[in-house]
């Protein structure tokens, strides 16, 4: 990767590296022009504030994949940049200190709407199919009759039209699909955006085949799906959540599983993750699970890295 060219270049710390992030930054370099900068790269989470503190000294700019503890933030005067791995830096950066301290926060959004998409699609036909279920069973020596329902000409509800939720309507539609939203605007009386039919959250719920989520977590989305609109969707609907666990009502979901209201729940978010081991949904038979990886495609991942990067670059060009 750069080395520093002269006694002005800005010193970018990595403080948290892994063997992934060291892949990608092998596999990216040449697709981004880092002449400018010198990234100095530690493997490992740091273990302590100490060695948080030793990692951030001398930097002018941090490229940062997780959380970094105040004490860091609190203990140089030379930082004036983090560029986060991701969109939500608030659960990881405390950024009225980071202000405080003259340090601007860049994050990344839209790297991986292709990725979450396509996730939340298979987890999608996986549920209808009940493909967890038939494939546990056919290694156990069992060769069960399972029925399901077509994808073609049934309903999708897609919750939320960031990004996201935009491919999933693409998706939805490729594959024959009937699709309708919802998104804020809907609450106000709008029926359409850009073509897309928009529907309160209640008849969105009662009407779909299946419902995906994809809001961000907000004081607005925290518990929007309850076990009033749980309740209200088709006995044999699935519910695809790839946006943030706590966007459902956990407890309310596994109730309406255990009564077989729905047909299936299948999820790569989770109020507390890891998921726990005590967690039911773990081995509940309504229940699909993968470990919050729908945005996890190498793609994804290297053009995560280009413009967390290039974020940086474009910081320290224009400060000259």
């Amino acid at each position: 990767m750069a080395t520093a060219s002269s006694p002005s270049t800005p010193i970018i710390t990595v403080p948290d590296a892994d063997d992934e992030s060291i892949a990608i930054l092998e596999r990216i370099e040449g697709k981004i022009d880092l002449s400018g900068l010198e990234l100095r790269i530690h493997m490992g989470v740091p273990a302590s504030d100490d060695e948080w503190i030793e990692r951030t000294a001398g930097a002018d700019g941090m490229l940062l994949g997780w959380h970094v503890p105040d004490a860091a933030l609190a203990s140089t005067d030379r930082l004036k940049v983090i560029s986060y791995l991701g969109t939500g830096a608030s659960d990881h950066v405390n950024l009225g200190l980071a202000a405080d301290r003259g340090m601007e926060v860049l994050t990344v959004s839209g790297y991986g709407d292709d990725a979450v998409a396509e996730h939340a699609a298979a987890l999608m036909m996986a549920a209808v199919r009940s493909v967890p279920q038939l494939d546990r069973a056919v290694r156990a020596g069992e060769w069960p009759s399972a029925s399901s329902w077509q994808i073609r000409g049934r309903r999708l509800g897609v919750v939320g039209l960031g990004g996201i939720g935009r491919r999933m309507v693409e998706i939805g539609r490729g594959l024959g699909m009937d699709v309708v939203a919802w998104n804020r605007s809907a609450e106000s009386g709008a029926t359409e955006i850009d073509g897309i039919p928009l529907l309160p959250m209640s008849e969105l719920f009662a009407t779909s085949d299946a419902v995906s989520l994809h809001v961000p977590l907000n004081e607005h989305t925290r518990g929007l799906v309850g076990e009033q609109l749980l309740r209200s969707m088709k006995p044999d609907a699935v519910l695809v959540n790839t946006a943030r666990g706590a966007v459902v009502d956990e407890e309310a979901l596994l109730r309406v599983l255990d009564d077989g209201a729905i047909r299936a729940a299948a999820l790569d978010v989770f109020g507390s993750e890891p998921l726990a081991g005590d967690s039911r949904l773990r081995d509940h038979e309504r229940a699909i699970v993968t470990p919050h990886v729908a945005f996890n495609t190498t793609d994804a991942s290297e053009r995560l890295f280009i413009i967390a990067l290039q974020n940086l670059v474009d910081f320290f060009s224009a400060k000259g």
